[in-house]
């Protein structure tokens, strides 16, 4: 575990106040929240709390810190339950009773419009603090749980690396966003949900740029393969981070590749290139990491959490 360096984006009058279990390692050292998967802010984009495309290395000073391409100019704020440590594992993670204070206090201080709490450690250790009966990670509306206090609570799962869909995430955010709109929590329209059922298999950005492409089949399934075997490799290996090189050899072991190539994992770093290219990096094999450079893209691959 390491000291994190992010600050919550904290005022009165947000409309709605996000709630993690704590920092990543990789947002904490970008110092960005939601830095390391983009699928946080394509989740907002897709259910309509953000107007426009975000990239997630910056995302969180255009959507948290001011309200420019908010929806309807909402006022959106983001906090942790602890907030002090950087840790990738959230199994790691022990929130203490004194943390549940905190929260409570504060959210009661700045008493938001709502709060989503997003991850399902956060939701378990809150209600257990205020002795009421646990709900479920991607419940959605849970209205006022806080005595002499408006704000109404939301639980929906965290971005990523669970088992729940993103569509049963986005269809809570819509929730969310009706709810703010009409001041109650109406079930999301058969229509809202057909639109997100067909944004599902979309690429991550609203629109292609030249070099995008559309995948195959064969691809997509070969990508959701080699995303399973990497996170089983990160997940029974010491390392935080590894390169294409490093892995390959185990894939080969699982089938994915018939040998290992000459030059360092040629072969994987093409499948790499082609989901990147199609927008669905984050979405298909969310363990990868790109960091551009003017001439050439290097990879890392990191466990989701």
């Amino acid at each position: 575990m390491e000291k994190s360096s992010l600050i919550p984006f904290l005022r009165e009058g947000l409309d709605i106040l996000f709630v993690g279990l704590n920092p990543a390692k990789g947002s904490s050292r970008n110092r960005h929240y939601f830095s390391v998967n983009q699928a946080f802010w394509n989740q907002l984009y897709r259910a309509g709390l953000i107007t426009n495309y975000v990239d997630k290395m910056y995302a969180d000073v255009i959507v948290f810190g001011s309200n420019d391409i908010n929806y309807t100019y909402w006022s959106f704020g983001i906090t942790d339950l602890i907030t002090e440590i950087a840790e990738s594992d959230s199994r790691k993670i022990k929130p203490t009773v004194q943390d549940c204070i905190r929260l409570e206090k504060m959210i009661g201080q700045y008493e938001p419009k709502t709060a989503v709490l997003l991850h399902g450690t956060v939701v378990k250790s809150f209600f257990r603090y205020l002795n009421r009966p646990i709900p479920p990670t991607n419940a959605g509306y849970l209205g006022r749980i806080l005595p002499d206090c408006t704000t109404d609570f939301f639980t929906i799962a965290f971005p990523h690396g669970n088992t729940i869909r993103s569509d049963e995430k986005i269809s809570k955010y819509v929730e969310l966003k009706n709810h703010l709109i009409n001041g109650e929590a109406p079930a999301v329209k058969n229509t809202e949900l057909k639109k997100i059922k067909d944004m599902k298999d979309k690429p991550d950005q609203p629109t292609q740029s030249k070099g995008d492409k559309m995948l195959s089949e064969n691809t997509v399934g070969k990508a959701k393969e080699i995303s399973n075997h990497l996170q089983e490799y990160c997940s029974n290996h010491p390392n935080e981070e590894y390169k294409p090189k490093d892995v390959l050899p185990y894939l080969v072991e699982k089938g994915i590749f018939n040998k290992v190539d000459s030059r360092n994992g040629r072969d994987l770093r093409q499948v790499f290139r082609d989901v990147d290219a199609a927008g669905r990096l984050s979405e298909l094999i969310p363990q990868v990491y790109p960091e551009r450079k003017k001439v050439n893209t290097y990879w890392f691959i990191k466990a989701v959490q």
